[in-house]
């Protein structure tokens, strides 16, 4: 568990974490119950700024829909003292750089290897996946990109501009039920 700590430690200030939302409505009713009140969490110790601070993120926080900067975070974890070997309990999910770690995925490390597949499965492969999950767009949140136009690179994936990473081919295998080895015996190329 420390090296899961030292990892969170290391990720940029701009990494937003996001609660579980069992233990993390627990950890912010902590929060609250030791602060005095929301609007005093919110201002005093996770510091949002303004005369009235917005205390309906909290909200948004405790279900994790909304993330929590990391520096906030970290803040949170000090104000209430918590062990290192527990936070990580806390935790559903951290973004950062366009890129999105679960915590079941070991060390926060990223799937460097990337691959081409054939051009017709490929096709198939997002035709089905696009439906499945709504729009382009939506897909494109689901394999991790937060930016204002995540089809963009959904589509480049598509015609086989942008080549796909491992993490994003298991994504893709759970959203259409293609068992993820059928898929992988029509990379192309691999890089």
């Amino acid at each position: 568990m420390k090296q899961k700590m030292e990892n969170i430690n290391g990720l940029p200030n701009s990494a937003r974490i996001y609660l579980n939302p069992v233990t993390g409505s627990e950890l912010i009713k902590k929060a609250v119950e030791k602060a005095g009140s929301k609007r005093a969490l919110v201002k005093n110790i996770l510091l949002y700024a303004g005369r009235s601070p917005d205390v309906t993120k909290l909200e948004k926080i405790m279900r994790g829909v909304y993330g929590i900067p990391k520096h906030r975070f970290m803040r949170l974890i000090r104000f209430l003292e918590i062990p290192d070997d527990e936070i990580i309990s806390y935790i559903k999910e951290i973004k950062y750089n366009n890129i999105m770690k679960t915590m079941s995925q070991s060390r926060f490390k990223t799937n460097s290897q990337k691959f081409l597949l054939e051009d017709m499965f490929r096709e198939k492969l997002f035709e089905i996946a696009c439906k499945k999950e709504g729009s382009l767009r939506q897909l494109g949140r689901k394999l991790g990109y937060t930016g204002p136009a995540p089809n963009y690179y959904v589509n480049r994936m598509k015609r086989g501009e942008q080549l796909i990473n491992l993490r994003q081919l298991k994504i893709l295998s759970e959203i259409t039920n293609i068992d993820f080895s059928e898929i992988l015996k029509h990379v192309k190329e691999k890089k």
